[in-house]
């Protein structure tokens, strides 16, 4: 039904703004991604984001699109390309002061250095400054996916103490 609506729209979107282009095709990417339609998804994502680059006023929205891209790109394997996306979306969120979403972004950046680069230290700092920052800010979705990761970290290196303190 919601790509059916953004169809309907897609005339009306011709002269709309770039921010709500880049809005249209992101939400249709969401769509996409939820019936597992993944490659299909990022390349509705890139578009997006390519309409947003140096856009005044459009770093947020770019930040949002950076870290759903991410997000996608990791799920379907690709944890180099993810591993720059959440990075280019951390940068984003922090020069906005957007803390919250920085921690999402920063857990993502931690899953590709944990997984592609198999560097649990690394990935442990990374997790640890998400959870510190979510908790500041009181995002608790991002602080339990943060400790959740920890957890995993900590039990897979056999330090069990920390990881029952976060349990």
């Amino acid at each position: 039904d919601g790509l059916a609506l953004l169809d309907v729209l897609t005339g009306d979107l011709l002269g709309a703004t770039a921010q709500l282009n880049a809005r249209a095709l992101s939400a249709r990417a969401g769509a996409l991604a939820r019936q597992g339609d993944a490659l299909a998804a990022r390349e509705l994502e890139t578009q997006a984001m390519a309409l947003l680059e140096g856009v005044p006023d459009a770093a947020a929205q770019l930040a949002d699109l950076l870290h759903s891209a991410a997000v996608t790109t990791i799920r379907r394997g690709d944890l180099s390309s993810g591993a720059e996306l959440a990075k280019r979306s951390a940068a984003l969120f922090e020069a906005a002061g957007d803390t919250g979403r920085q921690a999402m972004a920063l857990s993502a950046l931690g899953v590709t250095v944990l997984h592609a680069e198999n560097d649990p230290a690394r990935a442990l700092g990374l997790f640890e400054r998400s959870r510190v920052l979510a908790a500041q800010c009181g995002h608790v979705p991002a602080q339990r996916g943060a400790i959740l990761n920890l957890i995993k970290i900590y039990a897979d290196l056999g330090d069990i103490e920390p990881a029952l303190a976060l349990l």
